[in-house]
């Protein structure tokens, strides 16, 4: 699917909408310095109270595996959807709020286009199914067209997911945010994920890993410019073409998981 194919995409409503978007993959070790520094710049962003969250980004594709493919040939550059769950380990038992996030995100360079709304888990295999969400107020509504107009009525399914754990920073006007992942593993999903057989996508459900990453991946998400202060915290380090959906993709087509496709 070309990028001028996939139709309109609503305006930017803070960080998610269009955005400037710049990654780097770092050692285990500076990862964890990075963690320990950023507060003295960027104020933490909890989630339910608490420092960091896991992350279960589940990756979508037709059953001819066409955004999969096309990931392949262009990297980093091009569209995904995908259903993502943010989750808790309370003294090991995985805790969530039921909810999902179904997400569009495309890329062009370092400017990402991303829209997203949010349904029970639940919804999730009717909506996969090809039966569209469907209420909301008006944002929500674009929201939802901009996902309809990628998948154009076509029957999706999780052909891939990317397990990690999250910590996150937002300054104090909502227009730069920075994530570290650590833990980042690549999974392929059970056919039967979002029946009611499974509370959420923990990684304690999945198979074991396709291929690891062992960085720590951090992401400086911005309207605007990025802050001069990262240069000082980064020196050294050089800017990466990364993806999550087009390592993983990579992953699949090495274990002979996507027919007839040879990857780079």
């Amino acid at each position: 699917m070309n990028k001028d194919e996939r139709g309109p995409m609503p305006a930017a409503r803070g960080l998610t909408g269009v955005r400037q978007e710049v990654k780097y993959l770092l050692p285990a070790s500076r990862g964890a310095a990075l963690l320990a520094q950023l507060p003295q710049y960027i104020p933490a962003k909890l989630y339910d109270g608490q420092a960091h969250s896991f992350r279960a980004s589940s990756y979508l594709d037709t059953d001819d595996m066409e955004l999969c493919r096309t990931a392949l040939v262009r990297g980093s550059q091009c569209v995904k959807l995908r259903v993502k769950e943010y989750y808790h380990n309370d003294e090991g038992r995985p805790t969530s709020d039921g909810m999902c996030h179904f997400e569009v995100k495309a890329r062009c360079g370092a400017m990402v286009e991303k829209s997203r709304f949010k349904v029970k888990r639940l919804e999730v295999c009717a909506i996969l199914a090809g039966k569209p969400k469907s209420g909301g107020d008006a944002a929500q509504r674009a929201e939802i067209h901009a996902f309809e107009e990628v998948r154009q009525g076509r029957a999706l399914h999780p052909v891939l997911v990317a397990h990690y754990r999250r910590h996150t920073f937002q300054s104090k006007d909502s227009r730069t945010r920075i994530t570290l992942d650590d833990q980042v593993t690549f999974h392929v999903p059970p056919q039967d994920l979002f029946t009611p057989a499974f509370a959420l996508t923990a990684r304690e459900v999945l198979a074991p890993p396709l291929c690891v990453e062992a960085s720590w991946i951090l992401e400086i998400k911005c309207l605007g410019l990025v802050p001069e202060w990262t240069s000082e915290l980064l020196e050294g380090v050089a800017e990466v073409d990364f993806s999550k959906f087009s390592f993983g993709v990579q992953s699949l087509a090495r274990c002979g998981l996507l027919p007839g496709a040879v990857p780079s």
